[in-house]
């Protein structure tokens, strides 16, 4: 990582109409950084001015009375301002962030001092942001500077200043270029004037910054900071001093780059504000352009290269009270290489105001960026596929499908496209959890065919079997920023095993990636390979890919769905039960990772919700860990359902006389049959038949069958304990004697219990 360092002077001072400047409010810190091919550029607008379309006018925001910009004819907003980007169509953004400032005590002002509506509402850390061709959205920002928060409350303007990271919005876009608006953001209208008439003037805006990348620009260091300072020089010196390091410009030829800085309250009027630069000398030279002059750099105006930005809407000459300049480093002030000579590791930049005279200007800066060419390496690795069939080799695109058992070659094309030398080059392949390598098929040849040993000079592969990953250290006579192209191949076969395919899924994806340094530029890079490139020349630094047909893989060994119903008079299911079924809770691959029961099938499992057996009614999960090397690791899953319904046991009983009449004084007979429909053994089972009065069982009978047992015979009431299993019953056959003095109906009735 490079060390950046940033370093803040200030001294304390007084006002200038009215502005009590005292000290910086929030460090600068960095906020992005990186390097590449590239460049940096600006959108930007104010949001109040003294017409609702802008203005082009000499004056300044602290002289005239301020109204909201709207442009959008939109009611859902109470102002609105745009701008325009244009970048090349190879540009791919890398980072974008966007800044609103503005002077917020409240909503009006009076002419004569203090508020005519006093209401301050919050929400202005969220303003609307609309996309080339899109609609308004909400964008919330993280806070750099509030100055009406308790223990703050330094100025009376209350400036503020929020930051958001909108890169992600920008680059779902198919077409970055375009129209972009920013609506809602609050600042005080008509006048800030205090008791003592002194005015300091109505101002805000949005600026918008965007990194990015194209191959066919230079190499450049970017580096952005922000944080919230005062500037003022009305009672002593006072600057905001940038130190930047970290890089090293080109060793030879102009040394060129870009230096951007954002402000409120710089005024058009008001000279005495400098952006400087401290030469090879050490000597302090004060930058300008046709737009900036040297002597009033902060003067209300949207600028890049020394020519007004006109492609905005509105596009003030005068944007009263809010700059953002991008301020161009080349031959025309840098000539001889006097301010930023080759080689050089580090620069620093000021922002300051005058000490003495009647021009003391006063302001805020919130954001800076410097971006400097310089020599960097890039090991650009370029991986596609081939399906090999036999002596067949045929190139396949990203996501074509393959099938289990096929054997892929993978292709690499390793290119050090930078401007500097690479060193310590270490470059890393983790093969995909679903595929194996094919033994001695690495291979790897220079540009024009030549064969390049793999095993010490110029290339030593080492294989790591237990974590199937590759790894090549490059000599730099390979990587040198004037060397061609080489190319290193090896074999993988596609798994047919279905843990593997089923359990880390039927996408082959690889990536590799790449750690060197420069043998100028000695910062350590990382980069990753790319499945192809775009029709610009751009990696896409996307996995390399293929798809596996899986609907056909055998499935025997693969643990699927399981459902256990009904296993009574068992209650719950035990560790045999799913191994009965066809499920090897104890497979092993050989790594030692073995299935576990969950309660749910979060992964990466929680060992909190391990359940063990005997398993009740519920839905569990069998998981077993196939995977670790990469983020998400892979697991093989099995849903089991369990349902036991109610084990015990369903007894039923009859009774039939065959007949519908009785005679007094002769004997009737009766069968009883109780049955058990399950699915529990009925042990213990009380049968009661008792006789009507009038009436005595003579004798009764019983006979057993499915294993039933009890008392097979005697006479009287029936009072008998007998057991039945599962689908047994018995039955009694009772002889029931009638007396003749017997009248009426006659009814019997037996009970089990």
């Amino acid at each position: 990582m490079k060390n950046w360092v940033f370093k803040i002077l200030i001294v304390l001072i007084a006002s200038l109409y009215g502005v009590e400047f005292f000290a910086q409010q929030v460090p600068f810190g960095v906020r992005y950084q990186s390097q590449f091919n590239g460049d940096v550029v600006y959108l930007a607008n104010n949001v109040v001015s003294n017409t609702a379309t802008g203005a082009n006018t000499s004056n300044d925001n602290n002289t005239m009375q301020m109204v909201n910009v709207d442009i959008d004819g939109d009611n859902a907003t109470f102002n609105s301002s745009s701008a325009n980007l244009n970048i090349g169509s190879c540009s791919r953004i890398d980072k974008a962030f966007l800044y609103w400032s503005a002077a917020y005590p409240w909503l009006t002002g009076s002419d004569t001092g203090g508020c005519l509506d006093c209401n301050r509402p919050g929400g202005y850390n969220v303003v609307k942001f609309k996309l080339p061709g899109g609609s308004y959205q909400d964008i919330t920002g993280t806070k750099i500077y509030d100055d009406s928060d308790a223990g703050n409350q330094v100025f009376y303007n209350r400036p503020y200043a929020f930051v958001a990271d909108v890169t992600n919005l920008l680059t779902s876009q198919a077409n970055v270029n375009g129209t972009y608006t920013v609506a809602n953001v609050r600042a005080t209208t008509n006048f800030i004037i205090n008791s003592n008439s002194a005015n300091y003037g109505c101002a805000g805006g949005w600026t918008l910054v965007i990194v990015y990348e194209d191959i066919n620009k230079t190499a450049k260091n970017f580096t952005l900071y922000d944080g919230f300072a005062g500037v003022n020089g009305n009672t002593g010196p006072s600057e905001v001093q940038f130190d930047f390091s970290g890089f090293q410009t080109v060793p030879n030829g102009q040394v060129q780059g870009n230096f951007g800085v954002a402000t409120l309250e710089g005024d058009r009027g008001i000279t005495g504000d400098y952006l400087e630069i401290q030469d090879v000398a050490n000597n302090w030279v004060a930058l300008t352009d046709a737009v900036n002059p040297n002597n009033n750099f902060f003067n209300s105006t949207v600028s890049a290269n020394g020519a007004n930005v006109t492609t905005r809407n509105p596009a003030s000459t005068n944007t009263l009270g809010y700059d953002t300049d991008l301020l161009a480093i080349n031959s025309n002030n840098n000539n001889n290489n006097t301010l930023i000579a080759n080689n050089q590791t580090d620069a620093t930049f000021r922002t300051r105001t005058a000490t003495s005279g009647s021009n003391r200007d006063s302001y805020f800066v919130f954001h800076s960026v410097f971006a400097i060419e310089v020599y960097i390496p890039h090991i650009e690795v370029v991986k596609t596929q081939q399906l090999v069939e036999g002596s067949t080799v045929t190139d396949i695109n990203q996501d074509t499908t393959v099938d289990p058992g096929d054997i892929i070659r993978y292709k690499f094309k390793i290119d050090n496209t930078g401007n500097d030398d690479a060193i310590n080059v270490v470059i890393t392949d983790v093969l995909p959890p679903n595929a194996t390598l094919v033994p001695n098929s690495l291979t790897a040849e220079t540009a024009s065919g030549t064969t390049l040993a793999t095993n010490g000079t110029p290339i030593n592969a080492v294989y790591d079997s237990t974590n199937s990953t590759y790894t090549f250290t490059i000599d730099e006579s390979l990587v040198g920023a004037t060397q061609s192209e080489f190319y290193i191949y090896f074999d993988i076969e596609v798994s047919n095993e279905p843990y593997q395919l089923l359990g880390c899924g039927s996408e082959l994806l690889n990536q590799t990636s790449a750690v060197y340094n420069g043998d100028l530029n000695g910062a350590q890079q990382i980069d990753v390979s790319s499945g192809g490139v775009d029709a610009c020349g751009n990696p896409s630094e996307e996995p390399t890919a293929a798809n596996i047909d899986v609907a056909n893989i055998p499935i025997e060994n693969f643990p699927g769905n399981y459902a256990f119903a009904n296993l009574c008079p068992s209650e719950s299911i035990s560790k045999q039960n799913i191994l009965d079924a066809g499920f090897n809770l104890d497979y092993d691959d050989g790594s030692g990772n073995l299935y576990h029961i969950y309660n749910t099938n979060t992964l990466p499992p929680d060992a909190g919700n391990e359940v063990s057996f005997p398993l009740t009614s519920g839905t569990y999960y069998a998981i077993r860990l196939l995977d670790d090397r990469f983020t998400p690791a892979c697991y093989a899953t099995s849903q089991i359902n369990v349902t036991i319904n109610d084990c015990n046991a369903e007894l039923s009983v009859t009774k039939t006389d065959g007949d519908t009449t009785y005679q007094s004084g002769a004997n009737q007979t009766y069968t009883i049959v109780v049955s058990n429909a399950g699915p529990r053994n009925a042990n213990g089972v009380v049968v009661t038949d008792n006789a009507p009065s009038g009436t005595t069982i003579s004798s009764w009978s019983a006979s057993f069958s499915g294993g039933a047992t009890g008392t097979a015979s005697g006479s009287g009431n029936i009072n008998q304990t007998v057991n039945i299993p599962n689908g047994g019953s018995v039955t009694y056959t009772i002889t029931l004697n009638v007396l003749c003095t017997y009248s009426g109906d006659l009814a019997n009735t037996v009970s089990i219990t």
